[in-house]
């Protein structure tokens, strides 16, 4: 899901000279995925206007 999120995001990040990444992570969340799937983007929707740092990363 995150791969998602940050592929879907990345277009925008670049514009705003912003670099995604994300990291291997072992975390696991049960529940609805439209719902986990919006709180998930919303930090990362977010990371290009509210950075000063040109990276910006998550982990899955």
């Amino acid at each position: 899901m995150v791969s998602h999120v940050c592929a879907s995001a990345s277009a925008e990040a670049r514009a705003a000279g912003v670099e995604l990444s994300q990291s291997p992570g072992e975390a696991v969340a049960h529940g609805d995925p439209v719902l986990l799937e919006r709180i998930a983007q919303n930090p990362v929707e977010n990371a290009p206007s509210s950075t000063t740092s040109p990276r910006a990363g998550s982990r899955r």
